[in-house]
């Protein structure tokens, strides 16, 4: 990399961090993300010097901050889940109800909700379920990690809503955004397709 970049990257990098630490504090945090992400984009595009672009573009979008925000929600108890599986108490349940993402069309720069439905039941129903979930972007042959989380969640059905941006510079086409969710034991996966115009 040419000393004019490294500074440049220093110097956006710098930026970076000074709005994301004035965001944890400013009331208007969608104003401070958008800013992040702008900085984010910069960096990304000098580190990576124009190759590998989906990696590179949600590099950038990450060090802005305007990837991982994640909405979680219990839909259906434990009670609820084993009338609806037939559940009896013996073995471990891990089952993939649906995924989604709207809107499916978005311009780069756009938002993006991608939700998630699954159910985990176990036998001790006193002891809640270790899973991790995973996100995954897959498109031009690269496939780039959004986000992983490890959770314990209670008995029962649960939905995950995953809120980001499409990066600015992420080149048109479709893409295939894979959410997995594993429990140590079993793995189950979903896909929705996303179209970049």
């Amino acid at each position: 990399m040419k000393k004019p970049m490294v500074v440049a990257a220093l110097v956006a990098a710098a930026f970076v961090g000074t709005q994301l630490s004035g965001c944890a504090n400013a009331p208007n945090q969608g104003q401070g993300s958008g800013i992040g992400a702008a900085a984010g984009a910069v960096l990304g595009g000098l580190l990576c010097g124009g190759k590998d672009r989906l990696r590179c573009a949600l590099a950038g979008a990450a060090i802005g901050g305007v990837i991982g925000h994640v909405v979680d929600r219990q839909v259906a108890t434990r009670d609820e889940a084993a009338r609806k599986y037939g559940y009896t108490g013996r073995g471990d349940v891990l089952a993939m109800e649906g995924a989604r993402v709207s809107p499916q069309a978005v311009p780069p720069g756009g938002n993006v909700d991608s939700s998630v439905q699954y159910t985990v039941l176990a036998p001790n129903e006193s002891q809640p379920v270790n899973v991790t979930e995973s996100y995954t972007l897959e498109g031009g042959g690269e496939t780039v990690p959004l986000q992983t989380r490890r959770l314990s969640r209670p008995h029962g059905t649960h939905a995950a809503q995953l809120k980001f941006e499409v990066p600015k510079d992420l080149d048109r086409g479709y893409y295939v955004l894979r959410t997995s969710v594993s429990d140590g034991r079993n793995t189950r996966s979903a896909q929705s397709q996303l179209r970049v115009i």
